[in-house]
């Protein structure tokens, strides 16, 4: 199978330059609040969390920080699937 690329350029003006920043800022968070909860869950009842389990908690964290909930659908993708596999907790 061909893996093709395609590779778009931004030209954003000052306000979709810091709404981009803004978004990407939030996901970093978001991405290591899941590495942190499943490193803790695994360092401290040596149980791995699954990708379901880490969604099922998205409208919890969401509620508590509402500026996550204005990208749902990106948060939801971002959140746990990079982290499910990427991440080993091997050890």
């Amino acid at each position: 199978m061909v893996t093709r690329r395609q590779t778009f350029r931004l030209y954003p003006n000052q306000a979709q330059a810091k709404a981009l920043l803004d978004a990407r800022r939030l996901h970093c968070y978001l991405y290591n609040a899941c590495v942190a909860h499943r490193r803790y869950e695994w360092r401290a009842n040596k149980k791995t969390v699954s990708y379901l389990e880490q969604q099922n908690c998205l409208p919890e964290f969401k509620k508590e920080w509402p500026e996550f909930a204005v990208r749902a659908a990106c948060t939801q993708y971002v959140s746990s699937f990079p982290v499910f596999t990427g991440y080993s907790q091997t050890g």
